[in-house]
């Protein structure tokens, strides 16, 4: 038994199966995001404020799986090197832009997240009020200002005196756990909020929205999962993937 889990516990705290799992987590959660983005634009149908904020929340997705988890921080744990052909891949004093990354994307899904809230609650509780909240110029809004307050906020983690520069990985993986216990409480009430509209003679349009959002919480339960095999895989390797080494 006692080799047994010692066995588990090093195939969960192995930096190069972290690594792996990241990338098919990676792989798995771009397709059907590619999916849904390009269905709209090659059909040329007009989009409507709901479908903005999902394009938004999964550019979000999309682009945390690719840059800061997938191109970055999986090859890093994969070749566990941070050099490629003859260059520097990443200077030491930039690797915490890596964290910062990732962090504003993550916060950028979730406001958008949020966004999409209000969106569905405005249409099913107040119909007569949605045009006044959620028309394009005001959809844009709300978008631009869920991605500046994710970018800004984050700012704190890049000055040079602050703690919590040193300590991604924990600040990733509180987000990694909360998200496990959120996602399936957001899935059921976005179930509900398309129920509630169809029972209310909502369009055909609205009620094929539900696909494309489990699609959207699924890519970010992948992101949040890949972000805690990171976190796994940096408590034992020598030095912080997202921090600069302590003195």
């Amino acid at each position: 038994i006692l080799e047994h889990n010692s066995t588990q516990d090093a195939f969960s705290m192995d930096p190069l199966w972290s690594g792996i799992l990241m990338l098919l987590l990676g792989v798995i959660g771009l397709f059907p995001l590619i999916f849904v983005v390009v269905q709209p634009l090659a059909t040329r149908r007009r989009l409507h404020p709901f479908q903005y904020l999902m394009l938004s929340k999964l550019a979000a997705d999309g682009i945390e799986l690719l840059v800061p988890l997938l191109c970055l921080s999986a090859s890093q744990l994969l070749l566990d090197v941070w050099q490629f052909c003859s260059g520097q891949w990443l200077d030491e004093n930039k690797k915490p832009i890596v964290g910062y990354l990732a962090l504003s994307l993550q916060y950028s899904s979730i406001y958008t997240s949020v966004a999409m809230t209000v969106n569905r609650t405005i249409a099913v509780t107040f119909p007569q009020e949605y045009k006044k909240w959620f028309n394009n110029k005001a959809t844009m809004i709300w978008i631009a200002a869920c991605w500046l307050i994710a970018w800004t906020h984050n700012v704190v983690h890049l000055k040079d005196k602050c703690p919590s520069r040193h300590s991604f990985g924990a600040s990733t993986a509180r987000l990694s756990r909360a998200a496990r216990l959120l996602l399936p409480a957001k899935a059921e009430v976005v179930t509900q909020a398309c129920d509630q509209a169809a029972a209310h003679h909502a369009t055909t349009q609205l009620r094929l929205e539900a696909p494309k959002t489990v699609t959207s919480t699924v890519d970010t339960f992948l992101a949040r999962e890949q972000i805690g095999h990171l976190h796994e895989a940096d408590k034992t390797q020598h030095g912080a993937i997202f921090s600069k080494e302590q003195p």
